[in-house]
Formats: structure tokens, C-alpha cells, sequence
């Protein structure tokens, strides 16, 4: 089970034996060492033959290396080769939606959003039911759009759409 934040990792022994991850981000994994990891998480004091870690405070959107292992009351140790699991990105949030030039043939369109987005708006005129799109491909979290050629005294509808560095929407 993955998050944005954290891991749930759950595995089987065919013995009772403690339920141990190792872990390393991807820049941070030496491959072909000892010990390619930079920290342990789990229970060294619980033996089991049903296992589940939970590691928290992982990175949204970071390629993680690790590798279980239980080690039973004989001192024996099973643990599996290196895996990876890539934690999730963070959904993209629109907030502060306003309008802070209105002109006879204009518009500017402000928001933030709480991660860096590309963004489009699309408006369209509500007389003529004519569709425009206006972009920025640039990854911000403040957002200005200007929205030029419309016509006086028109009403439109607009809606934003945002896309983070991770391709969510």
C-alpha cells in the first residue's frame, strides 16, 4: 500500500521472526555494497509469520529501494532482493480564484495552487457558445492568465485545468 507520504509493506514467514524493511531513496542506494540502505524500519522485538511495516515520512513522488527481512529465535534470516516502490504525487489544489482586471475586450484570471502546475483556461462566450483555450506551460504556484479579445458588455464561463511535474490533474 502506498501513499503520498508513506508505505504499508506486508509479507509472510513460514516461522514466527521479526518484520524489518531497509530503505534508501534512489539517489541515496549504493548498489553492490553490503548494506545499500540508509535506514531500518519494523518491529526487531515481535515475532510473527504475518508481517506489516508501515514507513512514514517518505518523500510525495520519490523512487524508494528496499528489502524485507525476518530474522527468527535461532538467529536465522530470510530477507528478499532489492524492490522498488515509487510513493504518490501530490493532487494538485486550486485555490484563490479571482478576477483582478476586468477591461472592455479582457480579463485576468488569478489562483495558486500547492504544488508547481502547468495550467489552462478554457472560456467560453455565453451568447455565442464559442470555446478558447489560453495556456502556460511554465510549473508555477501563483497563476496569472489573461484573457484578451473578448467581447464588451459578453458574459463567459471559464474553468481552470492544472497539471503538476507528476502528470496529475
Amino acid at each position: 500500500e502506498i501513499g503520498t507520504d508513506y508505505a504499508v509493506i506486508y509479507w509472510e514467514t513460514d516461522k514466527d521472526s521479526d518484520s524489518m524493511v531497509s530503505l534508501a531513496e534512489e539517489g541515496d542506494y549504493i548498489e553492490g555494497v553490503d548494506d545499500p540502505y540508509v535506514w531500518n524500519e519494523g518491529e526487531p522485538n515481535e515475532m510473527v509469520t504475518e508481517h506489516t511495516v508501515r514507513v512514514n515520512g517518505l518523500t510525495p513522488a520519490t523512487t524508494y529501494h528496499f528489502q524485507v527481512s525476518s530474522e527468527d529465535e535461532l538467529g536465522l534470516v530470510g530477507r528478499i532482493k532489492d524492490r522498488t516502490f515509487r510513493t504518490k504525487s501530490i493532487a494538485p489544489e486550486i485555490y484563490n480564484i479571482h478576477l483582478s482586471k476586468i477591461e472592455e475586450e479582457s480579463a485576468t484570471i488569478n489562483w495558486t495552487t500547492n504544488v508547481p502546475c502547468s495550467s489552462i483556461v478554457e472560456y467560453t462566450n455565453l451568447n455565442t457558445n464559442v470555446t478558447k483555450l489560453e495556456g502556460n506551460s511554465s510549473f508555477l504556484t501563483v497563476h496569472r492568465m489573461q484573457l484578451s479579445n473578448l467581447i464588451f458588455d459578453t458574459y463567459y464561463s471559464f474553468i481552470i485545468k492544472v497539471e503538476s511535474e507528476e502528470g496529475e490533474k
